[in-house]
């Protein structure tokens, strides 16, 4: 085990205080951190750190976006596959722009999110799949890690060792991923393809059977559905205008949504034209009921017009103790067809209170869930309560496995 190249840090905050998503002020993704350090090389130092994002106002924050060099990069053009070495910081755009001048790709292990590599294993990203291996973790084959006490971790791919396991998910409860040794490909062409299927030919079939003959597939559903598209300034004040409207009014909810379709033209947007019931998919049938309880005894429209809409996606097993999509677990349950991610993201106004449109309704949504079906957490799109709440379908040998992982590398 080598001593750690630590990061030097340029630049850091002095006084504990929120540190905001991308979004901007008033929307933190921890609320109280001590500091905020943006390294920009190495050296030869030591610095151990919390984990974003405890409870203590002491905790840390590294941001690794300026350590993002790539090397190592070895692929013969006979061979099935190669690898490339990357930083902490080194983003999927970054990394595809340079696989791409060389003729290579990372595969199915991607994201589209300009975020980190490094972070997307940590979280557990995936790309939705029921046929191809589609976890970014699935195309590591080293992680680097600083343990607690400043050294460097290399965790190299072993389905068999349980800290493998636990690096291949590690929550950033581990250390901070330094670098990776990532499996790449020679490069190659995908096909996209949108289509306008019934509600009943899906609800009512074959979800495994419709997903599964495709590298990759999801649904968008209603209620509504939208695309992520980009805007200009004044279209996006006046969309926040429009949005923040429907904090107290189902109105202006679906004046938002029905806006916003009007806005975009064939393939890209989907409405839903029929209200048929869902009968052989669980899952999805006990949301459709909370939604159509809402309106019809509640008189209450849910819109999701927020962001990205509706967007159901599924994961191909992979085995590791924290994963989305992890299998052989304590509850029974069969998962080796896979998991369906239901992602329901949602605007939360930035005037008055900051509560959303029928707000109890999110949280009663997500808590049945979790207690009618064996429902874990989805690290990477998700709120503290919903986390606390489905812990507890986390299989417990596995959370076992992970803590004695996570105390070594604390020691």
């Amino acid at each position: 085990m080598s001593r750690i190249l630590a990061f030097a840090v340029t630049a850091s905050l002095a006084f504990s205080e929120p540190y905001n998503t991308f979004d901007g002020p008033g929307h933190p993704t921890c609320n109280d951190v001590a500091g905020v350090y943006d390294p920009s090389t190495a050296a030869n130092t030591s610095t151990p750190c919390d984990t974003m994002c405890s409870d203590d106002p002491s905790t840390i924050i590294i941001r690794t976006e300026n350590v993002n060099q790539i090397a190592n990069f070895s692929l013969e053009p006979s061979a099935e596959d190669g690898s490339v070495v990357i930083e902490a910081g080194v983003t999927f755009f970054q990394l595809a722009d340079y696989l791409h001048q060389r003729n290579a790709s990372i595969g199915y292990a991607l994201v589209s999110w300009n975020i980190t590599l490094a972070a997307s294993v940590a979280m557990g990203a995936h790309r939705s799949s029921l046929r191809q291996d589609s976890m970014v973790a699935s195309g590591a084959l080293e992680v680097h890690i600083i343990d607690g006490s400043g050294n460097i971790r290399v965790v190299k791919r072993d389905e068999n060792d349980d800290q493998w396991l636990a690096a291949s998910t590690s929550l950033g409860l581990l250390g901070v991923i330094a670098r990776m040794k990532f499996k790449i490909y020679l490069d190659f062409k995908v096909y996209a393809d949108q289509k306008i299927l019934a509600e009943n030919d899906v609800l009512n079939g074959d979800i495994y059977g419709l997903i599964f003959p495709y590298a990759t597939a999801n649904f968008w559903c209603q209620q509504g559905f939208q695309s992520t598209f980009s805007v200009t300034k004044t279209e996006a004040d006046t969309a926040l205008g429009l949005l923040n409207a429907g904090a107290n009014s189902s109105f202006f909810n679906s004046l938002a949504e029905t806006t916003f379709f009007s806005l975009w033209s064939f393939p890209n947007f989907r409405e839903k034209t029929n209200n048929l019931p869902l009968i052989t998919c669980l899952v999805l049938k006990r949301i459709r009921e909370a939604f159509d309880y809402e309106l019809e005894v509640n008189g209450k429209q849910m819109t999701s017009t927020y962001r990205s809409g509706i967007n159901i996606k599924f994961g191909k097993p992979y085995f590791d103790l924290l994963g989305q999509v992890t299998y052989g677990t304590a509850d029974g349950a069969d998962w080796s067809k896979g998991a369906m991610m239901f992602d329901f993201p949602t605007f939360r106004p930035t005037v008055g209170d900051g509560k959303r449109f029928n707000e109890p309704f999110y949280p009663m949504l997500a808590t049945t869930l979790v207690n009618e079906f064996p429902c874990r957490p989805h690290w990477t799109k998700n709120i503290r309560g919903v986390f606390e709440q489905s812990k507890k379908n986390i299989d417990p040998d596995h959370l076992a496995r992970f803590k004695v992982v996570k105390d070594d590398f604390d020691s």
